[in-house]
């Protein structure tokens, strides 16, 4: 059976490359520097920075089908690699603020030049 932190880098790394690549999709909060996502329509997550700054170390909220709280983990824990939460608060900010669509915008307006 998987230990806890081997379930907790499983889970970051595959909320990580599905908000990557489209099939996650996040929300801004009430809450400063927090976002948050509903994983097959009944559990609720949020990331967020531990100190409301938007800095490392950042934490994950897991909320159950019923919308409590049942824990919270942080990427500074024993066992988690904090790169692994700071890269799915990246990806998530990102996605919540829809960056890439304005940068999409953005760059049509300056168009490569063949070289």
């Amino acid at each position: 059976m998987a230990s806890f932190a081997e379930k907790m880098r499983s889970l970051l790394r595959g909320l990580t490359a599905a908000t990557a690549d489209g099939r996650q999709n996040w929300t801004v909060t009430d809450r400063r520097h927090a976002y948050m996502t509903t994983v097959r329509g009944r559990q609720r997550l949020v990331i967020a920075a531990k100190d409301d700054d938007g800095l490392a170390p950042h934490m994950l909220l897991i909320h159950d089908d019923e919308g409590e709280l049942i824990d919270v983990f942080y990427g500074d824990d024993d066992g988690l690699h904090p790169g692994l939460m700071q890269d799915l608060y990246d990806h998530a900010r990102r996605n919540a603020s829809g960056v890439d669509q304005v940068l999409d915008d953005l760059l049509k307006a300056f168009p490569e030049r063949d070289q």
